[in-house]
């Protein structure tokens, strides 16, 4: 659930600027942003209502602007990312 990285990286995030998938002239997400990733527990909006039969534990997720509960990108999803650039320039400066 990361851009542009891996086979199915996501494209069509649900967040207002990286819309590029819905919208000629908006920008898709950079390399590096993560997205929510699967739900299975509160199928929220549309898309995931629609495939919440159909789906278990990870496989719950599409990556589709309309599937909030699924491909929302946050802040508190972005923590982790900044994190470890931040322990990894750590380490690199303490060598």
């Amino acid at each position: 659930y990361v851009a542009g990285h891996g086979e199915n990286a996501f494209k069509a995030p649900h967040h207002r600027h990286w819309a590029g998938a819905q919208y000629e002239g908006y920008p898709l997400p950079p390399p590096g942003a993560v997205a929510g990733g699967p739900n299975n527990t509160d199928p929220a909006g549309p898309v995931a209502r629609v495939i919440f039969d159909q789906c278990h534990a990870q496989t719950c997720y599409a990556d589709h602007v309309d599937a909030y509960s699924l491909n929302e990108v946050a802040i508190n999803w972005q923590a982790v990312t900044f994190w470890l650039a931040a322990w990894a320039d750590d380490i690199d400066r303490a060598e």
